[in-house]
């Protein structure tokens, strides 16, 4: 790299003069620097079907690199960015571009030098370079039969997953119509690895557009099944490590954007879609319901804001199709990417079901311009734009009654159409004073009890936990609470148990309110773990139970160390020392812990 006058070569964000420090990154023993190299690298040569001047030295230098590299797998990925432009639609695709422009000729040129070297990588006792190697290989122009030889060699003799299913994706790319290509992959369809099983029907699909996307050989299940393992994936293809990288970003997985570069490919996303929403409803709320969720919205051109809630007038007539088709299920629960959250004001929306008071519409004045919006598209504009927070606006609320006014600041509030800033306690109060809680409102309530907490309890089911807000629960169940009417067990998904929501989580039954928290501090979820714990000790006063002492204790004793961490083992034995209940029941804890 000391060679190469990199201040001279451009790569998508301009000069490259940093890109060698970069590199040197990559092997850093702190992951945040490893992230963050690989981030930048990725960023700067990923555009697809764009090479750069400094493409050619910058992949030269990856593999070089990665000869002693503690983390290979992350040069190689990128060298298979930088080498392709976008290896995910480079894969797909079953035509092989020329691409006549000199970098494009250089970057061939290059690869070909480094085969050999790639190919002795095939065998090396480390998984990730195996994996990784694999995958560069699928892009690295062919020598007669040497790489798919060397390839299914390897994939006759390996018994890694990853390394299986990476090596029969190369298998596809290099030998797509050969006999014993074909056959490899016709025999990994009835592979035991889910893994090894969806690589396979992705490689069928790529080399057989006919085949339909439910078909049991294109195995879609089993691509929506398979989720990554803990800690540093060794399955790159896909984007698998820049998905894992960005963490919080939403990114396809990488079985996901596998079947939709297929598709787009094949100019056939809408029967991805629609396969996707077909598999879904076979399946119980879960991982592989959230994924084939997403697989849909990607594949069928929602919007792309996660925040964003369409008009039902934007979307494409395919989109409009599947958005009737999940509007009656609990497929993607909350809003985002074009869809109200489920339940019936989704339905609603989509010209399903009874209407909905937030569907109606009225005319707002923005900087001069009179649009008209239903209720709910007009109270997002006025939020985005800083004129309205969780109270209603006069705009929206006109020609409310009281009733239709609390249940459209109950949906809203609820994120139906996403977020919004929640209420105070005073503006709680004052909304619930504006109408009597006659029998039509404890209806009512009861309805948008029931919604919520499906939703609430699919979205944990998918491994997504989530927490209602305290304004929506004293919304919701204080009228229930002062009145000494039942909460019922099947609505406790949406009562806030915390801070402010002390008088409606006490009206529960004492078995109920351990219950909540016992359900809300799982041992083994991570941030949700911690957030259930800061929750708990907020209404611990009132389920001072042995089970949930002894539940808090085992969650701090698993979480890492942290200073939020010290505070709530320091907030417990303040409780303690308060509580004569609560310090008996800790102390039997730890004498049974230490026994």
């Amino acid at each position: 790299m000391q060679d190469i006058k990199w201040r001279k070569l451009r790569h998508l964000n301009g000069p490259a003069t940093r890109v060698p420090n970069q590199i040197r990154r990559l092997s850093s023993e702190h992951r945040e620097e490893r992230e963050g190299a690989f981030l930048l690298l990725f960023d700067s040569f990923e555009a697809t079907g764009r090479w750069f001047s400094a493409s050619e030295a910058t992949f030269a230098a990856l593999l070089e690199a990665a000869e002693r590299a503690p983390f290979p797998e992350l040069h190689l990925a990128l060298a298979a960015e930088v080498l392709t432009s976008d290896h995910v639609t480079a894969w797909a695709s079953s035509v092989s571009g020329e691409d006549p422009s000199s970098e494009a000729r250089a970057m061939l040129r290059t690869a070909a030098q480094w085969s050999a070297s790639l190919l002795a990588r095939l065998d090396d006792p480390r998984l990730a370079m195996r994996t990784s190697a694999a995958m560069l290989l699928a892009f690295c122009p062919d020598e007669g039969r040497r790489t798919l030889d060397a390839l299914l060699r390897r994939l006759a003799a390996e018994t890694d997953v990853t390394a299986r299913a990476s090596f029969l994706l190369a298998v596809a790319k290099l030998g797509a119509g050969e006999g014993t290509a074909d056959a490899a992959i016709r025999a990994a369809l009835s592979d035991p690895a889910a893994l090894v099983r969806g690589a396979a029907g992705a490689s069928l699909l790529r080399v057989r557009p006919s085949l339909d996307f439910i078909d049991p050989t294109a195995h879609l299940l089993d691509w929506l099944t398979w989720t990554p393992g803990e800690g540093e994936p060794a399955f790159p293809w896909f984007r698998g490590l820049v998905r894992w990288f960005h963490r919080e970003v939403p990114l396809p997985l990488p079985a996901n954007a596998a079947l939709l570069a297929i598709a787009q490919a094949q100019g056939r996303t809408s029967a991805l879609g629609e396969a996707a929403v077909a598999v879904a409803a076979t399946q119980s709320p879960g991982g592989t319901t959230r994924r084939a969720g997403e697989l849909i919205l990607d594949a069928m051109g929602f919007p792309g804001d996660r925040r964003r809630v369409a008009l039902p007038a934007e979307l494409s007539d395919d989109a409009a199709r599947v958005a009737r088709a999940v509007a009656p299920t609990g497929l993607l629960p909350w809003a985002g990417r074009g869809l109200p959250a489920s339940g019936a004001a989704r339905r609603s929306w989509i010209g399903l079901g009874s209407p909905h008071p937030l569907d109606g519409c009225v005319t707002i004045d923005i900087d001069g311009t009179s649009l008209t919006l239903p209720r709910w598209a007009a109270w997002r504009e006025l939020c985005r734009r800083g004129r309205a927070g969780g109270e209603i606006p006069p705009a929206v609320a006109a020609g409310f009654s009281p009733l239709d006014r609390w249940e459209a600041i109950v949906e809203f509030a609820s994120e139906t159409y996403g977020s919004i800033a929640g209420l105070l306690p005073k503006q709680v109060e004052a909304e619930l004073a504006r109408f009597p809680h006659d029998e039509a409102f404890f209806a009512c309530a009861e309805r948008l009890a029931c919604d919520l907490a499906a939703r609430i309890r699919t979205a944990g089911a998918e491994g997504r936990p989530a927490y209602p807000r305290v304004d929506v629960s004293a919304l919701l169940f204080l009228p229930f609470a002062r009145a000494g009417r039942r909460i019922e067990e099947r609505w406790e998904p949406a009562v806030f148990m915390g801070q402010g929501g002390e008088e409606v989580f006490g009206a529960l039954a004492l078995a109920r309110r351990e219950a909540m928290v016992l359900e809300r501090v799982p041992l083994d979820a991570g941030s949700y773990t911690e957030l259930g714990v800061a929750y708990s000790l907020e209404v611990l006063p009132l389920v001072p139970t042995l089970p949930v002492i002894r539940r808090l204790h085992d969650a701090l004793s698993r979480l890492p160390a942290s200073p939020s961490v010290a505070t709530y083992r320091a907030r417990l034995e303040k409780l303690a020392a308060e509580h004569l209940d609560i310090a008996s029941a800790l102390e039997a804890v730890r004498r049974g812990a230490s026994a």
